[in-house]
């Protein structure tokens, strides 16, 4: 039965990632294990709270050929939780294509009776609210007229909230920000007309235009360094008639956490971390990661070099700190492009 609460999460991206992991019998590996328990606890949240569940895309990590493993477990846990409602749109990871009409791994969801994969472009009425669901395409012409239509008909009645797994012009991602380009500005949205506009695709939880009520849920746990230094989580939005409110909800997880010799923590087990040091200082590192067995430890020297670069760059930057300093240097007016085509070869 549909609540007039909702939990509201993105761009899981379900993956039996190896980086960092240990093997688990069951799970393959940890971090699969952890990447589970996140989800249970978001399914938790809003059984705890009398509430929906709603998702923004991108459930699955790889495209086309998700592991048979991954699908099982994360349908199972799916199934465990029939006590909710659960409405749930296609992002780019989850499709074979960037089609709207393209297969895609949610569908077999339909077949819970307690969950409604929408449509790349629907309308779902509910007693509290109105659901507009945009799943990912590159038809975008199309995707934006049936935002129009829908706003000319909305009823005002009910909190109407729209929903898409799209890319929004003036949205940045990454640990240092970066400004990305998109198919849509957010005028494309209507934001004076929805009363909320949820999106999913960029991995940087944010509000766009200083708007209150257009935002990225962002991913639900981190999943790389390019996640450092984000909290990561669900929202939790509360509906009385035509008011709302909403509250970000931290997940548990390990984050990922770049060191030093100066900022080396003395437990090395909550996190995965990125030492950079000397040669000296990366073999004792090394060492006592053999010592203990830790997995979860990468160690990479920080090399000391007498050539002065043609950008401004130093060893350990990361791509898009490449690309910024190139663009910037040689066509400034192709920064964001590039950024953005990073980010997708990033996260493809």
């Amino acid at each position: 039965m549909t609540k007039p609460n909702i939990v509201n999460f993105s761009d899981f991206h379900a993956h039996i990632f190896m980086d960092f992991s240990t093997p688990d019998k069951y799970y393959v590996t940890d971090r699969f294990k952890e990447q589970l328990n996140v989800l249970k606890e978001v399914f938790e949240y809003a059984r705890n709270n009398e509430a929906d569940v709603l998702f923004n895309g991108d459930l699955f990590h790889k495209r086309a050929v998700v592991d048979v493993r991954v699908f099982n477990q994360v349908y199972e846990l799916f199934k465990e939780y029939s006590d909710l409602t659960v409405y749930m749109i296609q992002g780019n990871h989850d499709m074979v294509t960037n089609s709207l009409e393209s297969e895609n791994s949610l569908y077999p969801f339909n077949s819970l009776e307690h969950v409604k994969v929408l449509k790349p472009l629907e309308k779902v009425e509910t007693p509290y609210y109105n659901l507009y669901g945009v799943g990912y395409g590159e038809e975008t012409d199309e995707m934006k007229h049936w935002i129009t239509e829908q706003v000319e008909n909305l009823d005002k009645s009910k909190v109407n909230i729209l929903c898409a797994h799209i890319g929004v012009e003036g949205s940045v991602t990454g640990k240092y920000s970066h400004t990305l380009g998109g198919a849509f500005k957010i005028a494309d949205l209507y934001p004076d007309d929805f009363d909320i506009v949820t999106l999913g695709h960029y991995h940087k939880r944010q509000f766009l235009g200083n708007l209150p009520n257009v935002f990225y849920v962002g991913n639900t746990l981190q999943t790389s360094f390019s996640d450092e230094g984000q909290d990561k989580g669900f929202y939790y939005i509360a509906i009385d008639g035509k008011k709302w409110i909403y509250e970000f909800v931290k997940t548990t997880y390990r984050p990922f956490v770049s060191i030093d010799a100066t900022s080396a923590p003395e437990d090395l087990s909550d996190a995965f971390y990125q030492f950079i040091g000397s040669p000296e200082e990366a073999r004792a590192v090394t060492e006592v990661k053999e010592q203990d067995n830790l997995s979860n430890i990468r160690v990479n020297v920080k090399k000391d070099y007498d050539t002065k670069p043609r950008i401004d760059i130093k060893a350990g930057s990361t791509p898009e700190e490449v690309v910024k300093a190139y663009t910037q240097k040689n066509n400034p007016s192709l920064e964001n492009k590039a950024l953005d085509v990073i980010k997708k070869v990033m996260e493809t």
